[in-house]
């Protein structure tokens, strides 16, 4: 047990940093607290400070604190993880659900070469939004001329310019 003194603001200070429980009531007092608890409430000085005299805890006694707290961040790291994953999967089936609800087959953005069948060179052209696609033609000077195009419609008159241009 170490002793530690409250410097805070408040008539009393229980402390919920440490889970000790400790109560100290006014600024000054001094309570026993376990050696473990000092490595969260040193975290706060302005609340909490050791005692005069007393030794600050063992290193074996803040490594404690220490290893526990990394294996709760890994753990909270690892659930972190899974909870990214979890919203990967559930983005791409309301992804597939959208394109379901708009009447799309998952196929039919592509753009298909002279024979029907998709050309490697369109292949980047599938992953891009209308937006990036305007951006890609105007950029490339592929602009399609007339009424503005979007979606496989775009990527097709794109297709066609590249195809042109070569």
């Amino acid at each position: 047990m170490i002793l530690v003194r409250y410097v805070g603001l408040k008539n009393s200070e229980t402390d919920c940093v440490a889970g000790t429980g400790v109560t100290w009531i006014g600024k000054g007092d001094v309570q026993p607290v376990p050696d473990k608890a000092w490595a969260k409430l040193s975290m706060h000085p302005d609340v909490w400070e050791l005692a005069e005299g007393q030794p600050a805890p063992a290193a074996s006694d803040l490594g404690a604190v220490s290893a526990g707290k990394a294996a709760a961040l890994d753990a909270r790291e690892a659930a972190l993880n899974e909870r990214e994953q979890a919203l990967n999967a559930r983005e791409a089936d309301l992804v597939a659900r959208e394109a379901a609800l708009q009447g799309k087959g998952p196929d039919d953005d592509k753009v298909p070469d002279s024979e029907g069948g998709e050309t490697d060179a369109d292949a980047d052209l599938y992953n891009m939004n209308t937006e990036a696609l305007r951006k890609y033609a105007t950029d490339n000077a592929l602009a399609p001329n007339g009424t503005p195009l979007k979606g496989s419609a775009l990527r097709q008159a794109i297709s066609a310019a590249r195809k042109a241009k070569a």
